[in-house]
């Protein structure tokens, strides 16, 4: 069983393309990855409102979209592609998953995803 971290993207951004890693600046952003990493986290994953499931090294350009104001079908889409992507990559069944999220980013996600947890309970 692995450690999966996924982190919600944030709207502080670079202003120039950049590893998404790099790319989200808020320090909500930057506390869940140091997190991450203390953790020891077998592998972190980035919640893009836009792109959906980002690896970390990802190179992607600066964007302005928030999944809290999309509509429902957008979202449910949104959960499947990224559902989809995980599925490839992970064990969804299988895998710890820690969500450092809010609930909109979550909830599509829940249903497929069997061992999770909020350590931090986002608004």
């Amino acid at each position: 069983m692995k450690t999966i971290v996924l982190i919600a993207c944030v709207k502080e951004k670079q202003s120039n393309p950049c590893r998404a890693i790099d790319l989200y600046q808020g320090k909500d952003f930057t506390n869940w990855v140091s997190y991450s990493k203390k953790i020891n986290a077998d592998k972190i994953y980035i919640l893009s409102g836009k792109h959906g499931l980002l690896n970390p090294d990802e190179i992607i350009e600066p964007y302005d979209f928030n999944l809290n104001n999309a509509n429902k079908e957008y979202k449910k889409k949104w959960s499947d592609l990224v559902l989809f992507k995980l599925s490839k990559e992970t064990n969804l069944k299988k895998d710890n998953y820690i969500l450092l999220c809010n609930d909109i980013y979550a909830e599509n996600l829940l249903s497929q995803i069997k061992n999770y947890s909020f350590p931090f309970k986002i608004k």
